[in-house]
């Protein structure tokens, strides 16, 4: 029977659709902004708007990591110490505020306020978009005088067997490969079982060839020669092909390339060929580099070497090589030893610690890339650092979120309304960097206050579970096709080759899923304490059960607003957020009880014949039912006395949420009630897994299964959907033993 489970994600949707509550910006702008204010409280002549606080209760119902400080250990684990305050745990009031407001605004369908502008790429297919041919980056004077990077062509491409048989060199590659030079091969070192063996350590080196410390080898090599027509005869020598491809060479006799000291040793110098390696290298990488991968590579480096003209690189070629380099170095929070694992030669030089320099991965001469020519063969229009590296996508996360409807975007000058969330959360207005505008950025604060969550009642000092090394918080990023976005038409599978803005749109704001918690068996506990420690941090879980207590101070809220607030503290009664680190793997499932709304009637308040002294602070009051006021902590002993006033005319809770729901977009309610629903989760959490995969391995094998995925796809939530989607695990159907030149 196939093995099922839940995707840990999934997403709510975003509209083109208005909302009512919009503010023209225009009107923003010229301060007609009604009770869109901080100016002055409004009253009753002004219209219906409240101001108050509402109490929050919230509940741990698995266990917390709420983070304070972030320590680097010696093992290169990262420790999270809790945050407290005063010795105790604590909510910060940042973490409640952004829980609350993502919830507000996907239920509004309003602004994504908080949305990196992210450029997306995707690995490079095998077939039609892998680079075979490989060259040597070069620092060269340019016109100005400024130094300029060229490249230095070494080994031919990848040649498809033609109509006699011969292997035809394609015709962009003719100017950089001429037929004076012997055609150079590149030569394939060691095999499947070898360069997996501590071999590897000691029978190559373990970086590759640099100019600054060149390091040469010699190998027996069939000297070959061109034909008139620029390619190569019927192979009569042992040539890694593949069908009708020419890959490569092999040396004479299978013999591997010596190194310099046992070359100048020999008494048949004239047999062998200068070259040099390449090596990518396995060691700790097993897990990120295929298992297809078979060799590694020898070069030819011939000794005329500098005879070999070079070639200008296209500066599109060099911008995009750096965009994905840099993108690579974000998606590893810079780490200098990963950034671009496993995608660069052992011995590459790096910068040591991109985040702290402000720098990122830039080549330098005697650097080894792929390459492909220009159409006419005179410049380089494509590079990387290996055969399969990734591709760009056109556009990037504001352009897919932009064709849904520029609304959108977080705050901006081509905005032309206020979104309801942006007008209860407050915004600022994105300028660019070198924006010269000498109007200032437009900004609003947050009219909805948050609190510390603070502990009550206090267990005394059994606060934590024992210290706990987390699985690795990563699955693949987008823009994962299938899960990240949808076709605008009928639902389907997407393949990475076929993204684009014209086509698809985001999938919506992504929620996480609940899973069930088993104190045997945490979810989110490491089974492989040794592994990828880098990417694993050291926490101790606040225990469930725990309770805090928080408050939200509200000033003029239109009834929309605070029902808006309302549904997004408990959009149903068996609704549950996720707060906290470590939500993918299980952590942070919490209950949020709003036990009381307080309400302030301004008018009363200040009027000059009664004392602020004397009367109440509050005018009206809703208490939970079964709610006991006294057991709250003494930060409410001014509501505890009040609680008893009665609503007078002020709406309940359970009033202003339910209209908020009424008045919802359908698919939006559905796919917030279904995701914060515990009992929607029938069948486990967790990433994409190949069948029998053991739960020790479900941490270091996430990548496969989006290997062999091509059919399955998060299927969009609507009105109509009434259970959460399940997945398989898929069989492998990869061939192994292929080569893979990576």
């Amino acid at each position: 029977m196939a093995e099922f489970f839940h995707n840990p994600y999934h997403f709510v949707p975003v509209k083109e659709d208005s909302r009512p509550s919009d503010l023209p910006v225009e009107s923003f702008k010229r301060g007609n902004t009604g009770h869109v204010t901080h100016a002055r409280y409004m009253t009753s002549r002004d219209g219906t708007y409240y101001s108050g606080r509402v109490i929050c209760r919230l509940t741990a119902e698995s266990p917390l990591v709420i983070g304070g400080k972030r320590i680097q250990e010696k093992d290169e684990s990262h420790r999270v110490t809790p945050f407290e305050l005063e010795g105790k745990p604590a909510i910060p009031a940042s973490s409640l505020r952004g829980l609350i407001s993502s919830v507000a605004e996907a239920a509004s369908n309003s602004t994504l306020r908080i949305l990196g502008k992210k450029s997306y790429s995707r690995r490079a297919a095998i077939k039609g978009e892998s680079l075979s041919a490989i060259g040597m980056i070069v620092e060269e004077t340019g016109p100005s005088g400024d130094q300029v990077l060229k490249l230095l062509p070494l080994a031919l491409p990848t040649m498809e067997e033609g109509l006699d048989g011969a292997q035809v060199l394609p015709r962009e590659y003719h100017i950089m490969f001429p037929q004076e030079r012997i055609p150079p091969l590149k030569v394939y070192v060691g095999d499947h079982r070898s360069i997996r063996s501590e071999a590897i350590a000691r029978d190559l080196p373990a970086r590759t060839f640099t100019k600054d410390a060149p390091e040469y080898f010699y190998a027996k090599l069939h000297q070959r020669k061109w034909r008139a027509d620029h390619s190569l005869p019927r192979d009569p020598y042992q040539y890694p092909r593949r069908g009708r491809f020419l890959l490569a060479q092999q040396t004479i006799d299978g013999l591997p390339p010596i190194p310099e000291s046992q070359f100048k040793e020999s008494t048949k110098r004239d047999q062998y060929t200068r070259g040099i390696l390449r090596v990518l290298g396995l060691r700790s990488r097993e897990d990120h580099i295929p298992a297809t991968k078979r060799h590694e590579l020898f070069i030819p480096y011939p000794d005329d070497v500098e005879s070999i003209p070079t070639f200008p690189i296209a500066p599109e070629a060099l911008n995009t090589f750096y965009r994905l380099a840099d993108e690579r170095t974000e998606a590893t929070e810079g780490k200098a030893e990963e950034a671009l694992l496993p995608f660069h030669p052992r011995g590459t030089r790096r910068n040591i610690d991109p985040v702290k320099e402000g720098e990122r991965f830039r080549l330098k001469e005697g650097d080894l890339v792929y390459f492909l020519p220009n159409q006419r063969g005179d410049a380089v229009a494509d590079i990387s650092l290996s055969a399969i590296w990734r591709k760009p996508i056109p556009g990037n996360s504001y352009d897919y979120f932009h064709r849904v409807s520029p609304e959108l975007l977080p705050f901006n000058r081509e905005r032309s309304i206020l979104t309801i969330a942006e007008q209860l959360f407050g915004f600022v207005e994105q300028r660019a960097d070198d924006d010269e505008e000498p109007e200032g950025a437009l900004a609003l604060t947050s009219r909805a206050r948050f609190s510390f969550g603070l502990l009550h009642p206090d267990p005394g000092k059994d606060y934590y579970l024992g210290e706990t090394l987390l699985k690795v918080l990563d699955s693949p990023k987008p823009p994962y096709p299938p899960f990240y976005f949808r076709k605008r038409g009928p639902a389907g599978f997407i393949s990475k080759e076929r993204l684009s803005s014209a086509h698809h749109v985001p999938q919506g704001r992504k929620f996480y899923l609940h899973q069930k918690y088993d104190p045997a068996s945490p979810p989110w506990k490491s089974l492989r304490p040794s592994d990828n420690l880098k990417q694993k941090s050291r926490v101790q879980p606040l225990r469930s059960g725990l309770s805090f207590y928080f408050h939200i101070d509200f000033y003029n809220l239109s009834p929309q607003e605070l029902g808006l607030l309302c549904y997004a503290l408990r959009p149903s009664d068996s609704f549950r957020h996720k707060l906290g680190m470590g939500k993918p793997i299980g952590l942070g499932t919490v209950c949020i009880d709003p036990v009381a709304i307080f309400y302030i009637d301004r008018e009363k308040r200040y009027r000059h014949d009664t004392s602020i002294f004397e009367g109440g602070r509050y005018h009206g009051v809703w208490v939970r039912d079964g709610e006991q006021p006294q057991v709250w902590p003494e930060e409410y002993s001014s509501e505890q006395r009040e609680a008893g006033a009665g609503l007078n005319g002020f709406p309940s809770f359970r009033e202003l949420r339910d209209k908020a729901r009424g008045n919802m977009d359908a698919d939006i309610r559905n796919a917030i009630e279904l995701l914060g629903e515990p009992s929607q989760v029938r069948v486990r959490v967790h990433t994409p897994q190949m069948a029998g995969v053991p739960d020790d391995r479900l941490e270091v094998e996430t990548f496969k299964w989006f290997m062999e995925n091509k059919d399955q796809y998060l299927q969009p939530i609507d009105r109509n959907t009434a259970a959460l989607q399940q997945f398989k695990r898929l069989q492998k159907r990869t061939t192994p033993g292929k080569s893979r030149d990576a």
